[in-house]
């Protein structure tokens, strides 16, 4: 009996013991789990939060304009929201020179504005998270919270202005095509349309403005960059057939006869990559009026004419995935080679906010 009750006790002890120690394992799993739980909250709001930031300065130009919109972005992205424990936000403004973050208040030549946000939960911050089963440390003391901290840096990209000539001669169709190719009815390669002097990045947003003049079959150029007041439609040439307008790769299109056109490509050769199925149509006022253009697709042609919406306000354009190019032309459904003037047109690509960390 004694041997009995003995081995009883030792087994109730040991149960005890191994209780302990899966209570443990349970507790310290769960507050592992917390943990990253909450250094992912704090990561998604300091990438949100940097890059909103950065976004409202771009838009009004006023690094004291964030500070009142720290607030929002970390009530619209809570960070262990039950908890009631508010964490700390940390911004400093700096610049970026493509591989390291220095805080300042003026950017040298060459680098980028950037702005590194940190959101934290420490004991330092007086917030830190508390852990379940305390932990001893490296140095033998107890330790009953833990310090969970995220840093994003966002970077304004600056923006890219140049100005191009196009030519009324300028066949959009021709865009990216070897040197031997023809397009429209009798266009060849001398009718080749312009290209900007930059790459643009998808994503982007550009505005581009127009002036000059140009006609259609001359002798005198009396056509501004929105276009005549009769629309037409790309034809493409006879030799094979081929009148549904797409050609060379390059959708067909709709617009009023002589605007300012475009077209995104990729780095690829046009022909040998299928095109959109849709062609789009200007043929229509509202149509060339909205104030941001954000569904264009490469190879697909669209109206641009002086960058103005009917209210003189300026329109946008969004380059689309994929895109590395634009062309600038002057539309003729039939031909271009023999129109006269041409078109001044600047174009910038506005600098883009980015994650760099």
């Amino acid at each position: 009996m004694l041997y009995t009750r003995h081995r009883r006790g030792s087994v109730l002890i040991y149960s005890m013991i191994l209780m302990t120690i899966m209570l443990g394992v349970t507790s310290l799993a769960v507050d592992y789990g917390r943990e990253q739980c909450i250094k992912t909250e704090l990561q998604r709001n300091a990438d949100l939060s940097a890059k909103g930031i950065l976004e409202l300065y771009a838009t009004n130009n006023q690094l004291a304009w964030f500070w009142d919109f720290i607030l929002p972005y970390n009530a619209f992205n809570p960070v262990d929201g039950n908890s009631g424990v508010t964490p700390t936000v940390v911004t400093t403004w700096g610049y970026w020179n493509g591989t390291t973050f220095t805080p300042g208040s003026t950017v040298p030549t060459g680098d980028q504005l950037a702005v590194q946000v940190t959101v934290s939960r420490t004991v330092a911050n007086g917030n830190p998270v508390p852990l379940t089963f305390p932990l001893i440390n490296g140095t033998a003391q107890l330790r009953t919270t833990c310090d969970v901290w995220a840093t994003a840096i966002a970077v304004l990209s600056s923006s890219k202005t140049v100005t191009t000539t196009v030519n009324g001669t300028s066949d959009l169709w021709l865009s990216g095509m070897p040197a031997d190719s023809n397009a429209g009815w009798s266009d060849n390669p001398s009718n080749a349309p312009s290209t900007l002097a930059m790459n643009v990045q998808p994503g982007a947003i550009l505005t581009l403005s127009a002036t000059g003049l140009t006609m259609d079959k001359g002798p005198v150029s009396t056509i501004g960059a929105d276009g005549a007041a009769w629309n037409t439609t790309h034809m493409a040439g006879s030799p094979d057939g081929n009148y549904n307008g797409l050609q060379n790769g390059i959708q067909s299109l709709t617009a009023p006869q002589n605007a300012l056109i475009g077209v995104f490509l990729t780095d690829a050769q046009p022909d040998t990559v299928t095109p959109p199925s849709t062609a789009l149509d200007y043929s229509t006022g509202a149509s060339r009026d909205e104030s941001n253009y954000n569904t264009l697709a490469t190879q697909q042609p669209f109206f641009i004419g002086d960058g103005q919406t009917s209210g003189f306000a300026t329109q946008t354009f969004v380059v689309p995935a994929g895109a590395t190019r634009l062309y600038l032309g002057v539309f003729d459904g039939w031909q271009n080679c023999d129109n006269p003037g041409s078109l001044t047109v600047t174009t910038t690509q506005l600098g883009q906010v980015y994650l760099v960390k």
